[in-house]
């Protein structure tokens, strides 16, 4: 976890800005290329203008190509409920079974002073 994430439990606390879903996982080596695609395709529907998504976000998370963080953010604990709902989120879900050798999802929020500070970009 990274220094500015706050466990799902207190989102409920006023100070927080927003919700923020951190997806890791590890793509099998030779279907990389396909899980970056998907996840490319699936920004513009995921972050629509009333979807409450305010980044998306992938990235390499150290040497291992394969190693990959997805984060996105939502204005509020309802969007994304509203999300988790939807034909995207079903979509990732599907893609990170067939793709992935293993993933972990961690939901949380983010202090208004630490926002954007919680991965280096994918090179």
């Amino acid at each position: 976890m990274h220094p500015g994430y706050v466990p799902y439990c207190l989102l409920q606390e006023e100070k927080f800005m927003s919700v923020l879903t951190m997806v890791k996982m590890t793509a099998f080596p030779k279907k990389r290329t396909e899980l970056l695609q998907t996840l490319a395709t699936l920004k513009n529907s995921t972050c629509q203008a009333d979807s409450g998504c305010v980044e998306y976000r992938f990235y390499q998370e150290g040497e291992n190509e394969n190693n990959l963080i997805l984060i996105l953010e939502w204005q509020t604990q309802e969007k994304l409920a509203a999300y988790q709902n939807s034909d995207q989120y079903k979509i990732l879900m599907g893609a990170i079974s067939l793709l992935c050798e293993s993933s972990e999802i961690s939901i949380g929020a983010v202090p208004i002073e630490t926002r954007h500070r919680y991965a280096l970009p994918l090179s």
